[in-house]
């Protein structure tokens, strides 16, 4: 692909006017001089360069301003006049060398050249921007604590790249899959739970030609899912990154081909971690605990808005999780704990919150006038308000069955029956409930206030590096 974009990028160059200028009236710029290597006549290159103009003069145009100072080809102009040569071809840009973002667009000019692994970290230098910073500083959490995604082109052109063994009586169901993963592409990697609640909300044919295989809350339909994604995986009509399989973690390691490449990332990354505690204002220490891992996609991005510590309890939270939320709690040195959970409507979810609490008082002996569970999801009260289905059967084998029976009948319902922007909704109305929302404002206001005064030192910082081996 990068032929193609270099060859109209060259057509673009033979539009422009190419005009002789005296190399009397051409001025080196001085500050060429803080990004590359100031070009030399005792440089065996330039020297070749200049044998080679004196045979065929000087082929490639120079790019200079409208007051004749040089963007690009101070080392041609070196060349020149070693050689001896009176007048070169220069193209002639529309601003001056007085224009405010002069050092920006000298970079720009020099994109194709060769450079070394201190010209690379020059140029990182002048292209960041200040007020891009707090932009920069949040994109880098996002991509820190998610997966890259593959691009997966032409997805809604189902038939055209069907495969045999995914068959035409399987084409609704199909169809309705890739709907709900597009519609979902936010929260990608999506758990094969997610995408079986959200079929529900409008199930399709599990069959073409069967009216009675409508999709259903049942084991037979999750299984036919199942089995239907892998097929459209295999065969490129789902791309395999929107489906996650947290059972079966993968290990792998950073390796570069070279120092160069590590340099590149590494200057990208360059105090760009920062993270302002936006709870230190607050008078209470607040911690959000999710029931499974499904739901890490979801709700991660919303606590990370918060900086709210996030635990996954994977059912009720074990002992090394409550002392590592109690450890939390005590050295922020604030007087309570809010504790916000999120877990099923069933017999064992409904006492999470109870239980928590529960245990943390016994086990670490916190008063109860110190400590506060808040439901975020999933409530009897949200299932009727929002319409989503309580049809599956609660566990009898429950020690928690009767109780819940008695207070809302045998029907439950998982949190991945939610569908994830409601999900985000819910624990952001909760999160807020229990905030100081002016103090977290102005924490807010004070991070972009940080990330400026970062961006700055990083560029003094990056700049008194200075030349780096790039060899080593």
């Amino acid at each position: 692909m990068p032929r193609p974009a270099k060859k109209q990028q060259h057509q673009k160059r033979r539009l422009v006017a190419v005009e002789q200028r005296p190399v009397a009236s051409l001025t080196p710029s001085k500050i060429n001089d803080a990004v590359y290597r100031p070009p030399s006549p005792d440089d065996p290159e330039i020297q070749e360069l200049a044998r080679s103009m004196r045979q065929h003069g000087v082929l490639q145009p120079l790019n200079v301003t409208q007051d004749g100072f040089i963007l690009s080809g101070h080392r041609r102009f070196c060349a020149a006049r070693l050689a001896g040569i009176d007048s070169v071809p220069v193209i002639v840009e529309p601003f001056a060398s007085t224009h405010p973002d002069f050092l920006r667009l000298l970079v720009m000019h020099n994109q194709q050249r060769s450079k070394t692994v201190s010209e690379i970290l020059a140029e990182e230098v002048v292209r960041s921007s200040e007020d891009e910073a707090h932009r920069a500083l949040v994109q880098h959490r996002v991509e820190r604590g998610r997966r890259a995604v593959a691009e997966c082109a032409a997805m809604d052109d189902v038939e055209k790249r069907r495969r045999a063994n995914v068959s035409r009586a399987k084409l609704p169901m199909l169809q309705a899959v890739i709907a709900v993963v597009n519609d979902l592409r936010e929260f990608w990697p999506l758990s094969l739970r997610t995408i079986h609640y959200n079929l529900l909300n409008a199930p399709p044919l599990r069959h073409a030609s069967k009216p009675a295989s409508r999709y259903r809350n049942d084991r037979a339909s999750y299984g036919d899912l199942s089995k239907l994604l892998t097929r459209a995986r295999v065969h490129g009509l789902v791309p395999y990154d929107a489906i996650d399989d947290a059972t079966r973690p993968v290990e792998t390691w950073n390796v570069y081909r070279n120092a160069g490449d590590y340099m590149r990332k590494q200057l990208k990354r360059f105090m760009t971690n920062y993270w302002r505690d936006l709870l230190q204002s607050q008078p209470h220490h607040l911690e959000v605990v999710g029931e499974k891992n499904t739901l890490l996609p979801i709700i991660q991005p919303v606590c990370e808005g918060y900086t709210v510590p996030l635990t996954i309890g994977r059912g009720y939270c074990s002992l090394p999780t409550r002392k590592a939320i109690h450890d939390r709690w005590r050295g922020s040195g604030k007087d309570r704990l809010v504790l916000v959970v999120l877990s099923d409507h069933d017999p064992d979810g409904a006492m999470i919150v109870d239980s928590l609490v529960g245990y943390m008082q016994a086990d670490f002996a916190i008063p109860p006038g110190r400590i506060l569970g808040v439901r975020a999801a999933l409530t009897a009260d949200q299932c009727r308000q929002f319409d989503i289905p309580t049809d599956v059967e609660a566990k009898a084998t429950s020690s928690n069955y009767r109780r819940f029976v008695e207070q809302h009948g045998r029907g439950a319902c998982e949190l991945e029956a939610v569908a994830p922007r409601l999900l985000q909704r819910l624990l952001r109305e909760t999160i807020e409930s229990v905030l100081d929302l002016e103090a977290f404002k102005a924490e807010q206001s004070r991070e972009r206030t940080d990330a400026a005064d970062i961006d700055h030192y990083r560029k003094r910082a990056l700049a008194a590096i200075g030349p780096i081996d790039s060899g080593a």
